[in-house]
């Protein structure tokens, strides 16, 4: 038999009022919808495992033949560099031995390193022929030296 049938019926009039103890209010967690997303019915069923398809050759083949590509493409782009770079030195500023121009800057130069003249006349400064100058600098230094 049950609790609630051997209890006797009770005059609600007569009977003195029992204490209402208010439950506790436990505020629910806030939690946006983009963290719990919404599950229908017919897709909550859980999936068999499945097994991998990936084509693991295929993924080596295409990762080797990348590099491959790749070393070709940086080693010929420094081909082409280098030889772009060879032929704007190699343009018409620099004075190739042998030619009327490079024969006449080496006369001058020759001339101004054995001639004698004037460097700066006001400032009374000359030029002497590199071997007058070197014996001129040897016997300075060594009279200083005595």
């Amino acid at each position: 038999m049950s609790d609630a049938a051997d209890k006797e019926p009770v005059d609600q009039e007569t009977a003195a009022p029992e204490a209402v103890v208010p439950e506790a209010v436990v505020p629910e967690a806030v939690v946006p919808e983009a963290v719990v997303p919404e599950v229908d019915a017919e897709h909550a069923a859980h999936l068999p495992a499945q097994a991998d398809d990936l084509n693991t050759p295929v993924i080596a083949v295409v990762g080797f033949v990348s590099a491959i590509l790749t070393f070709a493409i940086v080693v010929g782009l420094q081909a082409g560099y280098h030889q772009y770079a060879n032929y704007l030195h190699n343009d018409s500023k620099v004075a190739k031995p042998g030619s009327d121009a490079s024969a006449a800057i080496i006369a001058s130069q020759r001339a101004t390193m054995n001639d004698y003249g004037w460097v700066n006349k006001q400032e009374g400064k000359v030029a002497l022929p590199i071997d007058r100058a070197m014996q001129l600098v040897v016997n300075e230094y060594s009279t200083k030296a005595k």
